[in-house]
């Protein structure tokens, strides 16, 4: 854990160029603490000293946490779990400390997992230089990635969307027989089938749905195919699925792609760990696909559709975190297109309008399965609709701190977050 911080530590004097100042990281119930930090104020597990900082209040903003001063030009704030001893202390002007968190852990199905690892051959074996970019794998690759990467993108799916279809207002309005998905750069398909298993177990009206899959990876699809054969053999619902074998030379590419095809509008549209490719290849026209790309799609949402947008939360090649491209850039093409708005995370949909923080987010998923036990997904994501859809959902009021990270690296909406609780940012 302690390594994990030191890394983080590090990625934000990076991104906020403040690679000259010096830190150090204790451990409470470890290391002894210097004097001058006040131990009534200690919360949690870890605490960070940086020296020789000269804009803290920009780095709380960044991290969004409250700083404290310690001396000679010295600045902390604490990470990490809270202190089990502490707890009543977590923080002077909060009451409620308990915080329902959004389900985050997950397991495969037993169907999923056998075909998978026995009928399909796939192995675990992660790689994060090889398969940050997978229009290129082969069939080799493809068969790592699947026991890889798709049970998260699978998990991630998964989670978010029971969450979302639990929500009560949710189900009231969303009660179509219907539903038509529509998966950009899918892989081999586990956004769509985690998707699928949520809608099978929570949305019973739902008794035929279609899909149509966008990948340049003719691999991925014929797996993708052959999991959603395997599907059927165990769900209730009807499904049409659709496989279109298109590569993206750019995010317009997308557009024209999908302008062709008999469905104008869809109920669900997914992109997972898609358009950080583009960046990452330098596809992305100013590195500015998350923005092109919402202004193209949004207006293909039926009136009750969700889009969900899940990337990667590591560094672009132009320096930003893939997180702070996408919340600003989000934020910017919400701002243009006035008849969309932010369902999750929560503080997006109260304060996207007049939000232009960079902020950093994340969330984490873990799944098991056969090969690997809680293996470890670390996202940041948006889902998006129609304003006068998302209003009628009804969130909670201003009057509450935003957690938008883990319980492991908590921090809160700064843009004005309030209040005397705190709330999971994700969960509805």
């Amino acid at each position: 854990m302690k390594d994990a911080i030191k890394q983080y530590i590090e990625q934000i004097l990076y991104s906020l160029q403040m690679e000259d100042c010096s830190y150090d990281i204790y451990q409470n119930h470890v290391d002894t603490f210097p004097m001058w930090i006040k131990t009534d104020k200690v919360i949690c597990e870890f605490a960070v000293c940086i020296h020789n900082c000269s804009d803290s209040d920009r780095l709380s903003r960044f991290i969004g946490k409250t700083i404290y001063n310690g001396n000679n030009n010295t600045i902390y704030w604490f990470e990490g779990d809270v202190a089990e001893n502490i707890v009543e202390t977590f923080c002077d002007d909060v009451k409620d400390v308990s915080i329902d968190w959004l389900k985050q852990d997950t397991r495969l199905p037993v169907w999923l997992d056998s075909l998978i690892f026995k009928d399909l051959l796939a192995q675990y074996a992660p790689d994060f230089q090889r398969f940050d970019y997978n229009l290129n794998l082969t069939k080799e690759d493809n068969l790592k990635y699947l026991g890889t990467y798709f049970p998260r993108s699978y998990a991630e799916s998964f989670c978010i969307f029971s969450n979302i279809f639990q929500n009560d207002i949710y189900n009231n309005l969303f009660n179509h027989d219907t539903v038509s998905v529509l998966s950009v750069g899918c892989g081999t398909g586990g956004d769509v089938i985690g998707l699928l298993t949520a809608i099978q177990k929570y949305c019973t009206s739902i008794t035929t749905l279609t899909i149509y899959a966008i990948d340049g990876n003719k691999e991925a699809l014929l797996i993708f195919k052959r999991i959603v054969n395997k599907l059927k053999d165990f769900c209730n619902i009807e499904i049409e699925f659709n496989t279109i074998n298109e590569t993206f030379q750019s995010t317009k590419d997308i557009d024209i792609i999908v302008d062709k095809l008999p469905y104008k509008t869809f109920d669900f549209i997914l992109s997972f760990k898609m358009l950080c490719e583009l960046i990452f290849d330098g596809k992305g026209s100013n590195d500015n696909a998350y923005y092109e790309f919402t202004t193209m799609l949004l207006p293909r949402l039926s009136n009750i559709g969700l889009c969900c947008l899940l990337d990667v939360t590591t560094k672009s090649a132009m320096g930003k975190f893939i997180p702070v491209l996408m919340n600003t850039q989000l934020n910017q093409a919400l701002r243009d297109l006035e008849e969309y708005a932010t369902l999750l995370p929560l503080p997006c949909s109260l304060y996207e309008s007049i939000c232009y923080e960079e902020c950093f987010t994340q969330r984490h998923f873990f799944v098991s399965s056969k090969q690997k036990d809680r293996d470890i997904s670390k996202v940041c994501y948006r889902i998006i609709g129609h304003k006068q859809f998302i209003a009628s959902l009804k969130h909670d009021c201003t009057e509450i701190k935003y957690v938008l990270r883990n319980k492991d690296g908590e921090n809160i909406c700064c843009s004005k977050a309030k209040g005397n609780m705190y709330r999971d940012g994700y969960k509805l």
